[in-house]
């Protein structure tokens, strides 16, 4: 399981970006079970299309705190 957290969608673009050949190169190595995104829907909605391909699920956060 890996977790990253991330400010802003444009945080998380940026990172897909500069970071594509090493995800390429991992999938070599493991299998991808699943994609969770979570944040505001305003934030979710700039990256749905970043990440069409994964099937993931997306989740609104809205209010409350977390660990």
């Amino acid at each position: 399981m890996s977790r990253e957290d991330y400010d802003s969608a444009d945080a998380v673009a940026r990172h897909m970006e500069l970071g594509s050949h090493i995800f390429e190169s991992t999938q070599e190595l493991v299998k991808i079970t699943g994609v969770e995104v979570h944040g505001s829907q305003a934030e979710l909605e700039k990256l749905r299309d970043l990440f069409s391909g994964m099937n993931p699920g997306f989740f609104v956060t809205e209010f409350g705190f977390r660990r």
